[in-house]
């Protein structure tokens, strides 16, 4: 899945001290945009990898001699945290594509620059759960339990024991 925005990073969360409660700002902006991009996808709740790939704006100063080397990947950003990256497009995802980011097993940041900025998300899954016990606490999850009834489940296992 491409997304062709500028790559940013998630601030980190705040608390409310009103209701007690954290949040973390453009989040919901972040949901609105893959909403947008997203139609119709059975929903994932089973173990995941992620790889994200950004592509930053290639900065206005570098040397024309280094512009290709930048294309090229020889010469890589270093302004953004690969973690906080990371976490806002697996957040991005969660509920829309992904039952819950906690389905998470391995995850990938890479960083590069691109006249072209854009952010690449490739998502691995498997089809079926890989225990019973993962299995029943994903079903017993409130994340589960929330699910609309029009929402199509990735696991054929889920399907079968939802109906």
């Amino acid at each position: 899945m491409d997304i062709f925005l500028d790559p940013y990073s998630t601030p980190r969360a705040k608390l409310n001290s009103k209701t007690g409660t954290f949040y973390v700002k453009g989040a919901s902006e972040h949901k609105k945009i893959m909403k947008n991009m997203i139609d119709q996808f059975n929903i994932i709740c089973t173990t995941t990898e992620i790889m994200v790939i950004t592509y930053q704006k290639t900065p206005k100063n570098i040397k024309n001699h280094e512009l290709l080397l930048a294309e090229k990947g020889k010469i890589r950003p270093h302004d953004k945290d690969w973690d906080n990256l990371g976490k806002t497009y697996s957040d991005m995802i969660q509920g829309i594509v992904l039952l819950n980011d906690n389905l998470i097993s391995d995850g990938r940041v890479q960083k590069f620059y691109s006249i072209k900025p854009r952010i690449e998300v490739y998502i691995r899954y498997l089809s079926d759960f890989d225990s019973e016990f993962n299995m029943k606490k994903i079903m017993s999850s409130k994340a589960f339990k929330n699910l609309p009834d029009n929402v199509k489940i990735s696991s054929k296992l889920l399907k079968e024991r939802k109906t």
